[in-house]
């Protein structure tokens, strides 16, 4: 039969945490309960309900493919969140827009772009060459 050592080992209060035990028992505890996990080594079994809060979620961490699709609500989203620079080329429509937008179009029906520009009857009458896809909304100063 194989004798056994016998471990007798202290605990000193007085040392600051992590080196109150003694080196060789702060060692075997380290073999048997590595304080590292592996990689996958928290699977969702092993997380309590609640336990992952918005403060332990790191910045950046919640990238597009983690996101479902259709997952992101207009509740979600601050006023203003999605200013002109997030809307992609031709992704606000005339449909889209809907009812009460004024649109542009040629004699053929072609969008253009038109700019309406409020104009004293002194300045119509001395503007030179007006530009074709502008309307000038005139308007009439002082009264008699």
């Amino acid at each position: 039969m194989r004798a056994m050592a016998q471990l007798v080992f202290t605990f000193d209060s007085d040392q600051p945490l992590g080196e109150r035990l003694a080196p060789e028992l702060r060692e075997e505890i380290a073999y048997l309960a590595p304080s590292t996990l592996s990689d996958g080594g928290v699977t969702t079994p092993k997380i309590k309900d609640g336990a992952v809060t918005s403060p332990k979620i790191g910045n950046g961490a919640v990238t597009s493919p983690k996101i479902g699709s259709k997952e992101v609500k207009a509740v979600n989203l601050d006023d203003g969140a999605v200013g002109t620079a997030a809307l992609g080329d031709g992704s606000v429509t005339d449909a889209k827009a809907g009812a009460g937008v004024v649109t542009a179009h040629d004699s053929d029906g072609a969008a253009l772009t038109l700019d309406i520009v409020p104009i004293s009857q002194e300045d119509w009458v001395g503007l030179d060459s007006p530009d074709p896809n502008t309307l000038y909304a005139v308007y009439v100063t002082g009264g008699e």
